[in-house]
């Protein structure tokens, strides 16, 4: 049987709703950079963004 984990595949979104947070905050490379540590801790591949 084998025991490995399984990844799984997904596909991230990525999105600014005000100016202000693009700027400050939750930038989108901030956001991108979350989105990888998360999928990288789950093991999670993320084949889009």
């Amino acid at each position: 049987m084998n025991n490995l984990p399984v990844q799984e595949n997904a596909v991230a979104a990525i999105r600014i709703s005000s100016i202000k947070q693009g700027l400050q905050g939750d930038s989108p490379d901030a956001q991108k950079e979350q989105i990888e540590r998360f999928a990288l801790s789950h093991n999670i591949h993320i084949s889009k963004f």
